[in-house]
């Protein structure tokens, strides 16, 4: 809305400009580096097809660049992305045998994830048709069983940072 001259009859004009911004969109960005597997290559957690959350939708993300030998993919569901448990992110994995990798997220729920016809595991998320929900941020990031990988035989991927919203 702009200003101007109000509806006959109004108090005059307004000097006002007003812009809409739109709290409710949904988005999804990735953010930071996984570490590599015995294929020498990095996971890569992202969205498929732009899938976003929306509330009472499912989302889907998947992970792709996986070692072509064993693998068990797990996701990680956090509320921040700053903080977990105490310790500040992103947190060296190093210290429990997994040189060069990053702990990105906080971690809070875990999940399995699934493959899918294709061979890429898909995660898929149904949100709840709740507006308490909109404007709420996940962080997401995808640990894989690689043995051989490092000492401790896990790697990870890059994390995903989303907000849900309302269409």
């Amino acid at each position: 809305m702009f200003g101007g001259d109000g509806p006959p009859g109004s108090p005059g004009r307004s000097d006002e400009t007003w812009e809409y911004f739109n709290l409710s969109q949904a988005r999804y960005d990735n953010y930071g580096q996984g570490c590599s597997g015995t294929n020498q290559q990095v996971p890569q957690l992202d969205t498929v097809d732009d899938s976003l959350p929306w509330i009472g939708e499912s989302w889907w993300l998947e992970l792709r660049n996986l070692p072509a030998t064993f693998h068990v993919p797990f996701g990680l569901i956090g509320t921040s992305r700053t903080t977990a448990n105490g310790l500040p992110l992103p947190f060296n994995l190093g210290v429990i045998g997994m040189p060069g990798c990053l702990m990105l997220m906080s971690g809070d729920l875990g999940a399995a994830i699934i493959p899918s016809v294709q061979g890429r595991p898909e995660w898929t998320f149904s949100i709840p048709l709740d507006q308490q929900l909109v404007g709420a941020n996940v962080f997401v990031q995808a640990l894989v069983l690689n043995p051989g990988a490092n000492d401790l035989g896990v790697i990870v991927s890059n994390g995903g940072d989303a907000r849900v919203g309302m269409k």
